[in-house]
């Protein structure tokens, strides 16, 4: 009996070429909002200090970090699963906590 492949057969290009483009794409729009957070912190710190979140300047730099770090490890492909983990994360806590209740651009 074949062992299936994990995602894609390897002489599939266009699909591998397709994920590829959606994988740097989405990794540079989430690195670009961690460099706008990073870029002037305590404004992002005074946001989760007003809704309320616990130790708001330690939250603001693990956003800045998840965002930051993971979108550029996703667009360059170094170490994937551990960016993938760190954008995961972060979008948790903005979906659960801002985007759910005040819609997808809030």
């Amino acid at each position: 009996m074949e062992k299936p492949s994990r995602v894609l057969v390897v002489g599939d290009t266009k699909s591998l070429a397709a994920l590829t483009l959606f994988r740097v794409v989405v990794g540079l729009v989430v690195a670009a909002h961690g460099l706008q957070k990073a870029m002037d912190p305590s404004v992002f710190q005074g946001h989760l200090a007003q809704m309320g979140f616990p130790i708001p300047s330690a939250m603001t730099y693990l956003a800045i970090a998840g965002e930051l770090f993971g979108g550029l490890g996703l667009a360059v492909g170094l170490f994937t699963p551990i960016a993938a983990f760190g954008v995961a994360c972060t979008m948790t806590v903005a979906i659960a906590t801002v985007h759910l209740k005040h819609g997808l651009f809030a």
